[in-house]
């Protein structure tokens, strides 16, 4: 009997603990607002975004768990190939269930926009060893469509080696 009442209060605390659509929703809503401040150059308050959700739909939420929750989000872009906010590392765990009304909510409210992940980074000479191999540099001002840069062989002609970087 004890057993049986042990797992009724386990259950039921599990049950407290799940989030609901509706708050899954603000918090997708709330990182991404942070996400575009963060792509545009903006400072991020984190703090502040987490009291003005706390204040509203996750007023039963911790801090703890509203951050938590941001860093499964960072997890789930991640996994989408997609930008994150650089002060939420990806946390996983975030479940089946979670994560497809994640993505889903994620796609409805980035339609139409594009955030590519970041570059990893890299100094110059990893990339190219010596000024003699640099074949030339292509400036960019714009969003560009490609994560890999191709470095091809110099010399006679007849050299076929090309290096491949994904960043």
């Amino acid at each position: 009997m004890q057993e049986t009442i042990e797992l009724e209060a386990r259950s039921e605390s599990a049950a407290e603990e799940r989030w609901s659509v509706e708050e899954i929703a603000l918090a997708a809503e709330a990182y991404l607002s942070m996400l575009e401040d963060e792509i545009a150059g903006r400072e991020i308050n984190k703090t502040a975004m987490r009291e003005k959700l706390r204040a509203g739909g996750l007023s039963g939420r911790s801090d703890g768990a509203i951050e938590y929750r941001m860093q499964n989000i960072s997890h789930v872009l991640e996994t989408m190939g997609r930008a994150w906010v650089s002060g939420y590392k990806p946390a996983g765990n975030v479940g089946p269930t979670n994560t497809k009304v994640l993505k889903q909510k994620i796609e409805e409210l980035t339609e139409g926009k594009v955030y590519l992940p970041r570059a990893r980074a890299a100094v110059f000479s990893q990339l190219v060893p010596s000024l003699d191999q640099l074949m030339g540099v292509k400036a960019v001002f714009r969003q560009v469509s490609s994560f890999v840069l191709c470095f091809g062989g110099r010399g006679d002609g007849t050299a076929r080696a090309s290096r491949y970087i994904e960043v």
